[in-house]
């Protein structure tokens, strides 16, 4: 929960008026307007959120209530309330005759970078009112779901109005954060001991299976290795992979590695060629035709080169770098060519050392 400071600070930050203002300190200090309840083909849920510190009502335990773990779960969400007093939503009615309805979202969400409501309906039921109100549901020219009445009242205010179809649902984050609930809601303890032992163990080994790290320390250890998760210490990417499925999860010991990590497995990813001879005369690999000519666009390049140097640790004694003859790092170039080729000596280490010094001064020039 935001303090009177911190809110004051967001609606400084977002432009908002004093009539705004006004609207979310009322919102904030309401109780919902009305309880929901449980329909046929749907059931009401009541989510004790730690965030809110209060009970916060979903009226599907399929659509809305994935919402809420979304907005439990995201950090760019700092507030949500469920049920917010009615907005008046004023437009043209099928038959062409101009109307106005009294209108409850599902949530009002205070996010770092907007305000506003947000309503969730599956994907077959916009479909639906899209055909029976198609002044009030509707797709923009790229597709998405809009609703132009509620957007029109919040932009009165500054404010935002989302329709969220539950198609943007990523239900394999959903999978893990009900997977991860109770580490998350009162996570055991996790003597030190073991805590450095697993930690160490991912540091040495970035990108290793959980299946793996399941396997070398036992089952015993799931436990530690879960609340390890759960509370940041060991980064994996939920979005990516079910923590059910443990042989399709990489375990690291930050985002930074594991970013870091993405980024070379796209580029061995890339299609394989023979070393330019100049690349063979500045490091040869065994046979000389082992090693990878890959193509990556300058911005992901420069992800890599500005990076900080324990990004950089784990391609260390593995890869030797070097770019094309004639490439530039310059941020004109359209495309430029990193070689790599699998390298046990300490040359990587000088190549990767040489190419970010080359990077900075062409940078600082």
């Amino acid at each position: 929960m935001l303090s009177a400071h911190e809110l004051a600070r967001l609606c400084d930050r977002l432009g908002l008026s004093g009539e705004a203002r006004a609207l979310i300190e009322t919102i904030r200090s309401s109780p919902p307007t009305r309880r929901v309840r449980s329909m046929a083909g749907n059931v009401s849920v009541r989510y004790p959120s730690r965030k809110m510190g209060v009970t916060i009502q979903a009226e599907s335990h399929r659509v809305e209530l994935a919402g809420l773990y979304e907005y439990e779960h995201d950090q760019q969400v700092l507030e949500f309330y469920d049920q917010p007093p009615r907005i008046k939503l004023v437009y043209q009615a099928k038959n062409g005759r101009q109307g106005s309805v009294w209108h409850t979202p599902d949530y009002f969400v205070l996010r770092t970078d907007g305000i506003g409501w947000e309503e969730w309906k599956t994907d077959d039921g916009l479909e639906r009112l899209g055909q029976t109100m198609p002044h009030r549901y509707c797709r923009d020219d790229v597709g998405h779901w809009r609703c132009p009445p509620g957007e029109r009242f919040a932009a009165h205010f500054g404010l935002l109005y989302r329709l969220r179809p539950s198609s943007e649902i990523d239900w394999v984050l959903q999978r893990n954060l009900r997977f991860l609930n109770d580490y998350l809601i009162k996570p055991p303890s996790v003597d030190q001991h073991t805590a450095k032992t697993v930690l160490a163990l991912v540091k040495e080994r970035p990108g290793v299976q959980l299946a793996v790290l399941l396997d070398t320390l036992g089952e015993a250890q799931a436990d530690n290795i879960y609340t390890l998760i759960a509370s940041g210490r060991i980064y994996v990417d939920l979005h990516a992979a079910a923590l059910a499925e443990p042989q399709q999860v990489q375990l690291f010991p930050d985002q930074e590695t594991a970013s870091a990590y993405a980024l070379v497995c796209k580029l061995e990813s890339s299609v394989a060629a023979p070393w330019p001879r100049y690349l063979r005369n500045w490091h040869k690999p065994t046979p000389p035709t082992c090693g990878r000519r890959i193509v990556a666009t300058p911005s992901s390049l420069r992800i890599w080169l500005e990076s900080p140097p324990r990004r950089q640790q784990h391609l260390h004694g593995r890869f030797a770098v070097g770019w094309r003859s004639g490439g530039s790092l310059n941020r004109a170039t359209d495309a430029a060519t990193l070689a790599c080729c699998p390298n046990r000596d300490n040359a990587a280490t000088a190549r990767a050392s040489c190419l970010k010094r080359r990077w900075c001064s062409l940078k600082n020039s």
